[in-house]
């Protein structure tokens, strides 16, 4: 099992990138989000967690005192060397509610220096990159989406199944 710990974000969010998501199902595209039961918009905060981060986390996560923010993902992009499409932000909200969050859980994480975290949406994975391009190209005339980030997530992934369970969630205030 993997474990990570996300961002939320308000239904009317959800339900957009949901769409996007059928609208690339429709047309062939991706299944992505089909493949992961349990599976919902978010962004990583932290991922390869460990068993005593995970305690830690989870004791910890009651007492956060953060709030809710407006995040606009301004940016489609296809990760480079890959055919990830993603959404991502211009601003660095999420970059600062991050390093809050750690403050907050007395946790410092683990940076790879190879792969500095840049926080993002998956829309698309592992459909080659003329597949990325065609999705990025269609989403081009779509409206910017943007929303509130209403909870955090610590959340376990199936190696297996690549299914998604929630292992607990807090709102932000």
């Amino acid at each position: 099992m993997d474990y990570s710990l996300v961002l939320k974000f308000d239904d009317a969010f959800n339900e957009f990138i949901q769409s996007v998501w059928n609208i690339f199902e429709k047309t062939h595209l991706s299944t992505y989000h089909l493949d992961k039961a349990g599976y919902f918009p978010h962004v990583t905060l932290e991922s390869a967690l460990t068993q005593e981060d995970i305690s830690s986390i989870k004791d910890s996560m009651d007492n956060i005192g953060l709030k809710s923010f407006y995040v606009v993902f301004d940016k489609i992009s296809i990760f480079p060397h890959s055919d990830t499409l993603t959404l991502q932000l211009s601003d660095d909200r999420i970059i600062a509610f991050r390093n809050n969050l750690r403050k907050e859980l007395s946790f410092t994480g683990v940076e790879n220096p190879m792969f500095p975290y840049v926080p993002h949406l998956t829309l698309m994975n592992h459909q080659g990159l003329q597949a990325a391009n065609v999705g990025k190209s269609m989403l081009s005339n779509q409206l910017i989406p943007s929303g509130f980030a209403v909870e955090i997530a610590l959340i376990e992934l199936s190696n297996k199944t690549s299914d998604i369970k929630i292992i607990k969630k807090v709102s932000l205030n």
